[in-house]
């Protein structure tokens, strides 16, 4: 749910809104794709922008709220997770190719160069930073459980999730008409999310999760609670495929 939810931010109302709102017409709208019948560097820049934006109003949002159920917040903590890690990559991918919804034709090697090096760098510090905004938030989120967590446990918590995204942005692709294998190509995002496998190992190493004692402790999940999340998760997982992963037309 949480990589849909960053994907619709991404091309549907990043690309989309940013289109309509210069005046252009939307053609094709896709879980990996976005074109339209005026090409525009702005177009493309909204994407990945809209995707830093919404990722640090749920930071913020994050930081600031305490009332939040378990499985809210960590709807929300991976969201944002995704969100700004899609930032960061994109970055770094058009640094380093070329390609991708920041890079641009510059006419004269010197500046294109200049562009490409600015990206990198951009892309290298933004994820190291959103590396540790996230883990600060996921500190205070699992702090709040009435729980100890292991290493395993943390782990699940971000594998899961990562898996999830990678697995589901293949299988909504596969809905596309005429796919190829570089339209499974576009749609491989496990280098782009990887940084935060690394973060369950950052929260153990840091020694500021609290130790609690475990008798009686409460879960941080209620088993119809998961099971009506699971539920939802899949019927919006099946629209997102019909819809989305499928291409919309105009």
């Amino acid at each position: 749910m949480s990589y849909i939810i960053a994907d619709i931010a991404h091309e549907a109302i990043g690309h989309g809104g940013a289109c309509l709102i210069a005046g252009g017409e939307i053609t094709l709208l896709t879980s990996v794709y976005f074109r339209s019948a005026i090409h525009s560097f702005i177009t493309d820049a909204f994407g990945p922008l809209t995707n830093l934006a919404i990722g640090l109003l749920l930071w913020t949002l994050l930081r600031k709220t305490n009332h939040l159920k378990a499985y809210t917040q960590l709807l929300l903590l991976h969201t944002m997770t995704f969100n700004l890690f899609w930032f960061s990559w994109l970055c770094f991918y058009a640094g380093i190719t070329n390609k991708g919804d920041f890079a641009f034709d510059i006419s004269g090697t010197t500046e294109l160069l200049t562009w490409r090096i600015f990206l990198i760098v951009v892309g290298i510090l933004s994820y190291r930073i959103f590396f540790y905004l996230i883990a600060g938030v996921a500190l205070k989120i699992f702090n709040s459980f009435k729980t100890n967590f292991s290493i395993q446990h943390l782990l699940q918590l971000f594998l899961i999730p990562y898996l999830s995204a990678g697995v589901s942005a293949l299988i909504a692709v596969s809905f596309f008409n005429p796919h190829s294998i570089d339209t499974f190509i576009e749609a491989i995002n496990f280098p782009m999310f990887f940084p935060m496998l690394l973060i369950p190992r950052y929260l153990r190493k840091s020694d500021k999760l609290l130790q609690r004692e475990t008798n009686n402790l409460e879960q941080p999940f209620l088993t119809k609670q998961q099971l009506n999340f699971i539920f939802y998760g899949v019927i919006i997982f099946i629209i997102f495929c019909w819809t989305m992963g499928r291409g919309i037309r105009f």
